[in-house]
């Protein structure tokens, strides 16, 4: 990893599981790493990365016996801004680990020269009982300074 490369966690609670197909998302709450670096930060599960560095945003979705059991299962990014793409050069990596207690997901964040960038995205969750599919729904700001 190279020493320029911030990381940040992002733990996610699911309060209430929707599957696709309803009005609402799943409601979730995603809690930073007590050691995240200052330049990326969340409020409301809207994050921001401020600086031109890469970073790696590493999403963690616990699964304890006896609950219901989630897993991630990915990331769909939307550009809200003419000009951009829809986040394939700004997040060129995506990686997911599934335990049977847990999942995590590393986003890698390679901000553009372009300026401030902002990216509507969901994380994809499935339920294990069901095999539903729901989703979290927030969103991304690159930043400069």
């Amino acid at each position: 990893m190279p020493p320029s490369l911030l990381t940040a966690t992002f733990n996610i609670t699911i309060h209430a599981f929707r599957p696709l197909g309803g009005v609402f998302p799943i409601s979730a709450s995603m809690d930073p790493a007590p050691d995240n670096p200052p330049s990326i930060t969340i409020s409301e599960k809207n994050i921001t990365v401020k600086g031109k560095a890469p970073a790696q945003l590493i999403f963690n979705l616990q699964n304890p016996p006896p609950g219901p059991g989630y897993v991630l299962l990915g990331v769909a990014f939307a550009a809200n801004q003419a000009g951009t793409t829809v986040g394939m050069h700004t997040f060129p990596t995506i990686l997911i680990n599934r335990q049977p207690t847990s999942s995590s997901m590393t986003v890698t964040d390679q901000p553009q020269p372009v300026g401030k960038q902002q990216y509507d995205y969901v994380i994809m969750v499935q339920s294990i009982a069901t095999g539903e599919i729901g989703i979290i729904d927030p969103s991304i700001g690159n930043k400069e300074n």
